[in-house]
């Protein structure tokens, strides 16, 4: 913080954690004023009773004569001490002074030193050299460390702990973002994806149709759509396979009618197929695609 003199405005720089919250009394290096500055920014000269004297000021002559002639007075109407009555010890006048001492200084209220600036400045510039001779001996990669903390605030706990709520927002973030990606890369991570109630794997992925053809049978008494044809995984883990849903469409591609059915096998190894054979009683007989997809069990 920057601090002014308010007499002569001379201007110096004092670290904040040298001025206690109530405030300190400093000395100007430049004119010797004694003022008071106080956190809110504020400066303001000390009257002269509250200055702590370093060397009392001499009593004019005059004055000293006086008082001179009033302690002769003193002495002269004092009366002599009895010759059975002993005299004060100086022992005695020494304990009284020490215990008058003691029992002044806990009614005085202690005042605060004036600071000195020259000798915070004097402390700051060894300080400083300190540090930088540490520096000196430190190596290319503390050097880079030390840089990079101080650009980021690394080394303030209150600026780390920002830096470490973003990056882990960050990081939360691009996992969600790539769940698909890590869940097919690792394919155990989809299970703990789930334990937070998020889907990371696209259903039936990995595995496709093949070979597939359709026949409509309408010879018998019930009408039937026999469907043909293989699942085929294509990656080097087993899948669960999914229900199979039959959508049969007209030739405008709407939809006429649809079938879920469950194979019969419920997982398919490694590079493996399994045959496809779907029955669909009673189909429309205007059907004209016939389309196959993977849904959810019901």
């Amino acid at each position: 913080m920057l601090i002014y003199c308010p007499k002569c405005h001379q201007g110096y720089e004092v670290d904040e954690g040298l001025i206690p919250e109530s405030g300190r009394r400093l000395r100007c290096g430049a004119c010797g004023e004694i003022f008071r500055y106080d956190r809110h920014g504020e400066t303001f000269a000390v009257p002269p009773k509250e200055i702590p004297s370093e060397k009392a000021a001499p009593a004019p002559a005059e004055e000293e004569e006086t008082t001179a002639e009033v302690a002769q007075n003193d002495v002269a109407a004092e009366p002599q001490p009895a010759e059975d009555q002993p005299p004060e010890t100086p022992e005695k006048d020494a304990a009284a002074e020490a215990a008058d001492k003691a029992e002044t200084e806990k009614t005085e209220p202690a005042v605060d030193a004036p600071v000195d600036i020259n000798d915070i400045f004097k402390r700051l510039s060894e300080q400083t050299e300190g540090l930088f001779e540490r520096e000196k001996q430190l190596s290319f990669r503390e050097r880079l460390w030390l840089k990079f903390k101080t650009l980021t605030g690394w080394h303030i706990r209150l600026k780390l702990k920002y830096i470490v709520v973003f990056f882990a927002v960050i990081i939360l973030v691009s996992l969600y973002n790539n769940r698909y990606d890590i869940a097919r890369r690792f394919p155990w991570t989809a299970s703990v994806y789930g334990l937070f109630g998020i889907e990371a794997q696209i259903l039936g992925e990995g595995l496709e149709f093949q070979n597939i053809d359709w026949i409509y049978m309408s010879d018998e008494e019930t009408p039937q759509l026999e469907i043909k044809g293989f699942i085929n995984n294509t990656t080097q883990r087993p899948l669960e396979i999914p229900t199979v849903r039959v959508e049969m469409l007209d030739a405008n591609a709407s939809l006429l009618k649809s079938q879920n059915r469950q194979p019969e096998e419920k997982m398919l190894k490694p590079r493996s197929r399994l045959p496809l054979h779907i029955i669909v009683t009673q189909p429309s007989p205007t059907t004209k695609y016939v389309f196959l997809t993977f849904v959810e069990a019901k």
